[in-house]
């Protein structure tokens, strides 16, 4: 976690920013609200990756472009509002 702070830091972001929450099975929005609360930390992943030998796995350009998408997609069913149908 402080190497978090660090790397949130060194990223030039606000310090304050909320922390990713972590994505729970057993409630339909966690994986939203962990994308939601991630991707404006993505600067500060990739400064934690640079940093901290111990963080093996970083995600990929590309997967932070789908993790985008989704966020986008899962948005209105989060806010009650689906404008498709299935």
């Amino acid at each position: 976690m402080e190497a978090f702070e660090r790397a949130i830091v060194a990223s030039n972001l606000d310090p304050k920013i909320q922390h990713p929450s972590k994505d729970v099975p057993t409630r339909w929005n966690a994986t939203y609200l962990m994308i939601q609360s991630s991707v404006p930390l993505i600067l500060a992943f990739k400064q934690l990756q640079m940093d901290d030998n111990k963080f093996k796995v970083c995600t990929s350009a590309l997967e932070w472009k789908e993790l985008v998408v989704m966020e986008q997609f899962l948005e209105p069913f989060y806010k009650g509002k689906p404008s498709i149908f299935f």
